[in-house]
């Protein structure tokens, strides 16, 4: 619902060029209005967003965030992923960075950061469907 007309208000939007993990990129990052990111309303989960799309094909080559909530629940979560393409134009994430905290009633706070690598990618054999 970020891009619903409710929900739009709270938010500015721009697209910038950018180089990203060695590729031309368009960036779509959305953020929080400063008013709203002052008046501490829980209105939004969404803080912070960016989508860098790869310029000759528009692919999707890494997205981070930051979601957080205060209510009955809550959390504060940023995370980072990087997206690589293999042969046959097929993507895989590579690279996943996490680091948030969560809230339940009667549970103690959780929190974890992390961050990982991910390689040596097998496509699976496809074999021929009778």
């Amino acid at each position: 619902e970020i891009f619903s007309k409710k929900m739009a208000r709270y938010y500015d939007y721009r697209i910038e060029r950018r180089e990203y993990n060695g590729l031309d990129c368009h960036v779509f990052i959305i953020d929080l209005k400063p008013f709203y990111q002052k008046r501490q309303q829980d209105k939004t989960v969404i803080k912070h967003m960016e989508t860098y799309f790869e310029v000759l094909t528009h692919q999707v080559v890494g997205r981070s965030y930051h979601l957080r909530y205060d209510g009955i629940f809550s959390f504060n979560v940023k995370m980072k992923v990087d997206v690589t393409k293999l042969e046959d134009n097929f993507y895989v994430p590579t690279f996943i960075a996490y680091d948030g905290q969560w809230s339940v009633p009667t549970q103690d706070t959780e929190k974890c950061k992390f961050s990982m690598s991910l390689s040596d990618f097998r496509r699976p054999v496809q074999t021929a469907q009778k």
